[in-house]
């Protein structure tokens, strides 16, 4: 116990030593705990700082560049080159195979194009003479019959069918699929289906006409029918017999012509009188056979394939020849038919029509 009491006795001494011990291990513990957190920020630096990164930023920078101006590329080629050549070719060469087969497909649409412009031009050729009969050839004279461009008798009226008059010309209108005939007794325009049937304005007939037509025809263009009368006139006139155009009073020919035709795709006039004749819708002797070109026969109808670009004429039978004259097809020699025909038409379809004077 005694022992005890001199040890605090002797702590009179020992107030300096315990303070100073005291402080000493708190401040020396102390100072070092922050130096460590100097070592952590330290450590962020390094991770902040991110140099690799703006060096891979430059680089695909330029690469897309290239891509979406491929041309402006190619332009400049010399001068990128000089600093990265290899790095350069490499996305030109992708590049370039890149166009060059988009080229080729662009070539192939005007080559389709260009298919298209041919088919186009003749529909529209096609499309002057629709088609709206199935048969034949049509020819009046007294009756109307209905056979093949080879005289083979077909259709509803193969063994003909009655009309309210005898017709001398005839034409054919392929926008409504009548037949127009001209009569020479009472000089009237009349209109019928394939059938015999009267129908539209001239059913009944129309006119008179200013004087009786022996040859008939019909432009699709103008929607008039040219009809020629002896002594060597052309006249002109409206599916209702009125006068009209150039001829309405009379224009000359070069010939008294019988049987006449239209060409919807040169815009002229055919005529027969001994010989073919090639006109103008004003009269003027135009073509090869301006001044006439021999046929096989004498030829009272007379029709124009748009199709063929041939003419088909009847002179006791059918007969088939060019626009100059000369015989051609399967009727050049002839083929037979049913009845004697004056009046000759051919449908849109290649079918032709003609009237018999004299009945059976």
């Amino acid at each position: 116990m005694t022992a005890g009491f001199w040890a605090w006795s002797g702590a009179a001494n020992a107030d300096e030593t315990p303070p100073v011990v005291v402080d000493e291990p708190t401040v020396i513990e102390a100072a070092p705990e922050p130096e460590p957190e100097l070592l952590v920020v330290e450590v962020a630096p390094p991770s902040a700082v991110v140099e690799p990164e703006p060096a891979t930023i430059v680089e695909p920078a330029p690469e897309p560049v290239p891509t979406s101006q491929a041309e402006a590329v190619s332009v400049s080629e010399p001068a990128d080159t000089a600093d990265t050549a290899g790095a350069v070719q490499e996305p030109e060469s992708e590049l370039t195979p890149t166009p060059s087969p988009t080229t080729a497909d662009v070539d192939v649409d005007p080559v389709s194009a260009a298919d298209i412009e041919p088919t186009s031009q003749v529909a529209s050729s096609v499309d002057v003479i629709p088609a709206v009969v199935g048969g034949g050839v049509y020819g009046t004279g007294g009756m109307l019959w209905e056979f093949t461009t080879a005289g083979v008798s077909t259709g509803t009226c193969a063994g003909g069918c009655g009309l309210l008059a005898s017709m001398f010309g005839l034409a054919f209108d392929p926008g409504t699929g009548s037949l127009y005939g001209t009569d020479i007794g009472s000089g009237s325009l009349w209109e019928f289906t394939t059938a015999g049937i009267a129908t539209g304005t001239c059913g009944f007939g129309c006119g008179p006409l200013p004087v009786p037509m022996f040859g008939l025809a019909f432009d699709p263009g103008t929607g008039s029918l040219y009809g020629t009368a002896p002594g060597a006139v052309l006249y002109e006139f409206t599916t209702a017999g009125i006068p009209t155009g150039t001829c309405a009073t009379g224009c000359a020919l070069p010939a008294s012509i019988e049987g006449l035709a239209f060409d919807p795709v040169a815009g002229v006039l055919y005529g027969t009188s001994g010989m073919l004749w090639e006109f103008t819708t004003a009269g003027i002797a135009i073509g090869t056979c301006a001044t006439g070109c021999a046929l096989p026969a004498f030829m009272s109808g007379l029709a124009f394939d748009p199709v063929a670009g041939v003419l088909y004429g009847t002179s006791g039978g059918l007969f088939e020849f060019t626009t100059a004259g000369i015989a051609t097809g399967t009727c050049a020699a002839g083929c037979g038919l049913p009845a004697f025909m004056d009046g000759l038409a051919l449908a849109a379809d290649v079918a032709l029509s003609a009237t018999k004077t004299g009945g059976v």
